[in-house]
């Protein structure tokens, strides 16, 4: 058995210094440069430039439904007719959307499929009551080749619901980036051929 010497004290004890907190400066993340032969992703919705990827953040407009087997997400047109919007990673990066790594900010913590919005906290007002309200998919991925021919497919990583107003929050007012054409989507008239 070893005994070891208690340490003798001379003087009161040293109060602990506290070291001060550094925060290291927020750096533009690495973004990777496509090959010349890629074909641009779409434009983005943000800075209105095309751009090729791979990383790339979707956008898709729609509504909750509850189902026994869970929330689904049922697919509506915008404003403008299109199904897809895309925003560039760089301009979500500046947006905070994904952070240094290309991961979903911690703003977005709590993003997911569950009909719960992370910005606001509240549920997403599911279809088919008669107050539902509009939803955002939002998909943070990367264009990645297709197995089945000569062009690319956008696989997501990282997903979740949001509001669709709650996009202003992050800078994206969409209700003012989407221009509506002259007749804009019949959401019901959608909504019920969907159901079918």
């Amino acid at each position: 058995m070893s005994f070891r010497r208690p340490a003798i004290l001379k003087g009161p004890p040293k109060a602990p210094t506290a070291r001060p907190v550094v925060t290291p400066p927020r750096v533009t993340p690495k973004i990777r440069v496509p090959s010349s032969a890629d074909n641009p992703v779409g434009m983005c919705l943000s800075c209105g430039e095309a751009f090729t990827g791979p990383d790339a953040i979707r956008l898709r407009h729609g509504c909750i439904r509850q189902r026994k087997w869970g929330t689904e997400f049922v697919e509506l047109p915008f404003e403008d007719h299109t199904k897809v919007k895309w925003v560039c990673f760089r301009c979500a990066w500046e947006n905070d959307i994904v952070d240094d790594e290309g991961w979903i900010s911690d703003r977005l913590e709590n993003l997911g499929y569950l009909g719960q919005c992370p910005l606001c906290g509240n549920c997403i007002q599911p279809f088919p009551y008669d107050d539902w309200s509009s939803a955002i998919l939002l998909e943070v991925g990367e264009m990645a080749p297709s197995t089945r021919g000569d062009f690319r497919i956008f696989r997501p990583n990282q997903g979740g619901h949001l509001h669709y107003l709650c996009m202003d929050d992050l800078h994206l007012e969409l209700w003012r980036m989407i221009e509506c054409s002259d007749e804009p989507p019949d959401f019901r008239e959608w909504l019920n051929v969907q159901a079918r």
